[in-house]
């Protein structure tokens, strides 16, 4: 739903950080992110330039949908009134920028929808349908 690549970087580090996350690992982050290039596929072998990565988060990465979530956590849990399975809520189920929500009723939904629209947005996201 939102475009992981218009994530601001800094915000993430900042989460990190709010989080408790050790300095030294979000300043090394920092640096690998700072030091990170691109390259897009032209065609079926030519690989363009590599070009400097300025925003967004790694496509790929295996840390990619965890920083995505640690950025964006304050948001989804304040999702609720779905379906509960023993003690989890199940009104918001995500993996990194993929998104299900569910509700018992239409209007809760776009309640939620309408709370994480208003999150994303607080945050620098844009929530796609």
């Amino acid at each position: 739903m939102a475009d992981l690549d218009f994530l601001i970087q800094s915000a993430v580090f900042q989460t990190l950080l709010d989080a408790g996350v050790n300095a030294h690992i979000v300043a090394m982050l920092s640096f690998w992110y700072s030091n990170s290039y691109i390259r897009g596929k032209l065609g079926l072998e030519k690989l363009s330039e590599p070009v400097k990565l300025k925003r967004g988060l790694r496509q790929g990465s295996v840390l990619s949908p965890i920083l995505f979530s640690t950025l964006t956590f304050k948001v989804t849990k304040q999702i609720s009134g779905g379906p509960r399975f023993d003690t989890c809520d199940l009104s918001l189920i995500s993996y990194a920028d993929d998104l299900l929500m569910l509700s018992f009723s239409l209007s809760v939904l776009l309640d939620n929808l309408d709370e994480l629209v208003s999150g994303y947005s607080a945050i620098g996201l844009q929530v796609n349908g």
